[in-house]
């Protein structure tokens, strides 16, 4: 009956450990790989921001082609051109 014991308890304590182990690697990734992907992440979002940016540029200007626009003059308005 004792050696039923002692393996319990000798699994209880590897699994201690393994849970210790576990817990400092989930320390030591959030302190310090959390703050570099947050950084990476930072950057691709401004980056998207001004793709964002000129894609919409883009479609407002083939927009304005496509509606016969020309020279900020739009043929169905009574407002004056924009020079």
């Amino acid at each position: 009956m004792r050696t039923l014991e002692d393996a319990i308890l000798s699994e209880t304590q590897i699994l201690t450990e393994n849970i210790t182990k576990l817990l400092d690697l989930v320390t030591k990734t959030n302190r310090d790989d959390a703050l570099q992907l947050i950084e990476k992440i930072r950057l691709v979002e401004s980056k998207m921001a001004l793709v964002s940016t000129f894609f919409q540029t883009s479609l407002y200007a083939t927009n304005c082609i496509e509606e016969g626009v020309v020279d900020g003059q739009d043929e169905d308005t009574n407002r004056p051109a924009f020079s």
